[in-house]
Order: C-alpha cells, then structure tokens, then sequence
C-alpha cells in the first residue's frame, strides 16, 4: 500500500510567514460564510396572559355535589363552565350576578343559579330542577357536621316520606350551641366586653352586639 502524503505548510527560512497566512485565508473564508449565511429568528413568542376572571366568579368556582354525581365549576375560555365528573359540559352565559343559562342539544335553554351568603362563596347551585351542595370536604373543614342520607330513607327522620336520591344535611344539634344558662356575674362581664366592643369602629360585628 502507498501511503498518502498531504502537503503541508511550514514556515521556512525564506518564506517564515506561510503557515500563518494559510491560516489567516481559512479563518476569512470561514467569517465571510457565516457572515453571509441568513440570519435566524431566535425570538421567542410569548403569549399574552389571559384576562383575570371576574371577581365575582371567584365564589362560584368549586366542587359541588355528592360523591356519587361530582360537579366543577371552573372558568374555561373566559366564560364560568360546569364539568361532571360522570361526564358532560356546559359553558354558561350569565344574566344576572348569580343567575346563568346554557343550552341543551333539545334547544331548550336550562337555567342556573348559584346561592350564597352575603358576598362569600357560593353554597349551592341549582341546575334545572336539581340542587347541588358544595364540597361537602370545605364544610367538614370548617367544623359544619354533616350528616348522610341515602337514597330510600325516611325524610324527615320521622316522617313516612322515602328520599329519590342521596344527600346531605347539617346535623343541627351538633351544629347550634345548646341554650346558655348564665349566672348573673357572667351576664356582666359580656356586657362589659360588648361595651367595649361596641365603641371599637373596626369590630365588624358591631350591629350584631345590639340585636
């Protein structure tokens, strides 16, 4: 086999600056190519942020129901949507603060309406003619004992009357404070805190002292 040989290019004694000029013409026609290569978009795209929801909607937004028929209330494309675990979802159009619609495939029109207490969240919504509780879980969590009914049981407890479906309710004599029997020394020392209370602006529950 013949071996190749490349010629190479040294520095001599008569010409000391041939290797470094053979270098300098490479690195020129490597600037000038990628010099006059196209430029690339090397910007990013960044999506606007999506518009915050309505402040009202805020306490609307949960799980309601009971465990065997779950449903979400969320926001999605900027309208209040409900999503049922078992399947189904309706975006809302709203008419009222509390009050919304959607359509159904029969192009009939199902109303929607949330409850709550005062400006706070929502406790329930009724869809049509079905009510819906919210998360049973966030009402444990705030010390409301609930109690479960399920379907065929007597409703009251002592009535004759049997449930259609399963729900909740509040167990009222775990829930209310029994009756307070206070001795007289007690009655003045509340009245005392009341009257200090009352003259603090910042109490908020100033108009309850005096109902």
């Amino acid at each position: 086999m013949i071996p190749l040989r490349f010629p190479t290019f040294r520095p001599t004694r008569n010409f000391p600056h041939v290797g470094l000029r053979r270098a300098a013409v490479i690195g020129c026609i490597l600037l000038r190519t990628w010099l006059s290569a196209p430029a690339q978009d090397t910007s990013v795209s960044i999506s606007p942020k999506p518009a915050d929801i309505p402040n009202s909607w805020r306490g609307l937004i949960g799980e309601y129901g009971p465990d065997n028929d779950v449903h979400y209330v969320l926001e999605k494309g900027g309208r209040l949507t409900i999503l049922r675990k078992n399947g189904g979802e309706w975006s809302l159009r709203q008419r009222a603060a509390d009050a919304f619609e959607f359509d159904l495939a029969d192009s009939r029109v199902l109303p929607v309406r949330f409850e709550r207490t005062g400006a706070s969240k929502a406790t329930r919504f009724t869809l049509g003619a079905r009510t819906f509780e919210r998360d049973k879980k966030e009402l444990t969590l705030l010390g409301v004992p609930l109690r479960l009914y399920k379907r065929g049981e007597t409703w009251p407890p002592e009535g004759d009357e049997e449930l259609d479906d399963d729900g909740y309710l509040v167990d009222r004599a775990q829930y209310l404070l029994p009756e307070l029997d206070l001795v007289r020394d007690e009655i003045a020392a509340l009245a005392v805190v009341a009257d200090v209370a009352r003259s603090q602006s910042a109490f908020p529950y100033r108009a309850e002292i005096d109902s």
